[in-house]
């Protein structure tokens, strides 16, 4: 049984789905206009046919700690199953307004009234991680191994994808990672 600590930095790509109040509704009752695929990022395969600017990508760094047990000597086997948290660096950047989507221009203007308030994102996150990892040893000090991870959040981007009533439904992150592992041991064995 061991406990895996990591401090990583990672970036997600901009959300494709943006949501807005929609204006000009009568008194006491609420509507949303939502953007759907639309090209924040040179991946979407339209961002280079329109008015389109680039949306920064998400930069979280994130403290995570997976207890994990392990099987074998030479060639090994980890399962393990932890917890992270996440603090969103560049939050303020990634608050999208309508000057943000020129090519959505004419849609904040009659007869769609899409109202101004911009789209928000929390700045913390939090989760889960299922990890597997297989290493080799290559010597009494030495392993290399490879491993893949998932980050489950259990927190939702922000509140305006849903109504309130509805807010289990907001989207959460699920991102994959991959690499390879070198573990030395310092000390004697």
């Amino acid at each position: 049984m061991k406990v895996d600590l990591g401090l990583t930095y990672q970036e997600r790509i901009p959300l494709e789905v943006l949501p807005f109040p929609l204006g000009g509704v009568p008194a006491g009752v609420t509507g949303q206009f939502v953007l759907r695929k639309y090209p924040t990022n040179p991946q979407n395969e339209l961002f280079t046919t329109g008015n389109y600017l680039r949306i920064p990508n998400f930069k979280y760094l994130t403290l995570e700690t997976i207890p994990s047990i392990t099987f074998g000597k030479k060639l090994s086997f980890s399962l393990g199953v932890g917890l992270f948290g996440s603090v969103l660096l560049n939050r303020t950047q990634m608050t999208i307004t309508r000057e943000d989507l020129p090519a959505a221009a004419p849609l904040f203007g009659p007869p769609r009234n899409i109202g101004d308030a911009p789209v928000l994102y929390h700045k913390y996150d939090a989760g889960w991680i299922p990890k597997v990892e297989i290493q080799y040893q290559l010597s009494e000090k030495l392993k290399l191994g490879v491993q893949a991870k998932s980050y489950q959040s259990f927190v939702r981007l922000n509140d305006t994808f849903v109504s309130p009533r509805n807010l289990y439904r907001n989207m959460k992150w699920v991102s994959f990672a991959g690499g390879v592992s070198v573990q030395y041991t310092f000390g004697k064995k």
